[in-house]
């Protein structure tokens, strides 16, 4: 488990887990996964930024009817973004953005990933690219968590009895 949290493959680990552990849905999982790995939590928030202000401006883009003016203030904003952060309330795509932010910034991918498919289809495309790289270290953790918690109660199980203090 400690392995999957790298950023590397984890291949050699995964093989030596296969070797002591019974099969299961979360192993065969990570098994697929170990090849590439995935990003740390740690590395996603830090890329997480660019690609939100990409998003931003994407979901700023004007429309294909837009006047001359809009075209220059959309491009001009593509130079200089500026992007709303910390508690922002609302669901304009700023605000999930955000949102979205401080829930990645806390370790919380998947609902950072709630949190971002609620962004219009343009924003979603510009973070295509840091999704991906969630989505997969998302279920990294999720099978990770699942192989652990499986293996505390392997553990619970096969542990004798404690017996009872006279009293």
């Amino acid at each position: 488990v400690e392995a999957t949290q790298s950023s590397g493959p984890f291949t050699d680990e995964i093989a030596g887990l296969r070797a002591v552990s019974a099969p299961s849905a979360e192993l065969s999982t990570l098994s697929r996964l170990a090849e590439v790995g995935a990003p740390s939590r740690a590395s996603l928030a830090a890329s997480f930024p660019d690609y939100a202000a990409q998003a931003a401006a994407a979901a700023r883009a004007p429309a294909g009817d837009a006047g001359l003016g809009d075209r220059i203030v959309y491009a001009l904003s593509r130079v200089i973004s500026v992007r709303r952060v910390g508690d922002v309330p609302g669901g304009s795509a700023d605000a999930l953005l955000a949102q979205a932010e401080r829930l990645v910034d806390d370790g919380d991918l998947d609902r950072a990933l709630r949190v971002l498919d609620r962004l219009p289809p343009t924003s979603r495309e510009a973070l295509g690219p840091w999704r991906a790289r969630a989505e997969r270290r998302a279920e990294i953790d999720r099978n990770a968590a699942a192989l652990r918690a499986r293996a505390l109660q392997a553990l619970i199980t096969a542990a004798p009895a404690s017996p009872r203090l006279a009293g």
